[in-house]
């Protein structure tokens, strides 16, 4: 990767698009380390924050915000709409209880 700054990634569902955009490389680094490298990330979403195909869609989308956060890993998450021209970033809310809008600086 050239320039973390511009890197993104995206994540679709059978229902909706995500981009992920790195907004601190040295979080996502950590993240890679912590997470990628030791198997840990099957673990954070699937045991620790039940991320499963049975849940709705609403519902894992709150449960990786949520893993997200946990994990401090240094992303941005933006959602798709319908027809996958528009993304609107969102997060957690404070009390990780629902999905709110997280606007850009």
């Amino acid at each position: 990767m050239k320039d973390w700054r511009t890197f993104t990634f995206g994540l679709v569902t059978s229902h909706t698009s995500y981009v992920l955009v790195i907004t601190d490389a040295f979080k996502f680094r950590d993240f890679g380390e912590n997470y990628i490298k030791t198997g840990q990330l099957k673990f954070l979403l699937y045991l620790k924050y039940k991320i499963h195909e049975s849940n709705t869609d609403d519902e894992n989308e709150k449960r990786l915000l949520n893993a997200l956060k946990y994990a401090d890993c240094g992303l941005k998450v933006f959602k798709g709409d319908a027809t996958m021209s528009n993304f609107n970033p969102i997060k957690i809310s404070d009390d990780n209880s629902s999905v709110v809008p997280d606007p850009c600086n």
